[in-house]
């Protein structure tokens, strides 16, 4: 399970789970955010939009849905 979540967490395989514009709360500043967030094995792998659409486009397939 920890060799998944590193893959997860490094970008190598798909999150199971991608939140796409997700309104965050920025703990340090206050402010509600819009990003994506990636989910795995009940933990939260990235936020944020860059890394989210690089999950999300290496991993993708036409027609699926996360």
């Amino acid at each position: 399970m920890l060799d998944d979540v590193i893959a997860m967490a490094a970008g190598r395989t798909a999150p199971e789970l991608l939140l796409t514009n997700a309104r965050v709360l920025n703990v340090f500043s206050g402010e509600l955010e819009i990003a994506h967030v990636a989910v795995g094995h009940g933990v939260i792998m990235g936020i944020g939009r860059e890394c989210a659409h690089a999950q999300w486009s290496r991993h993708s397939q036409p027609g699926a849905a996360y």
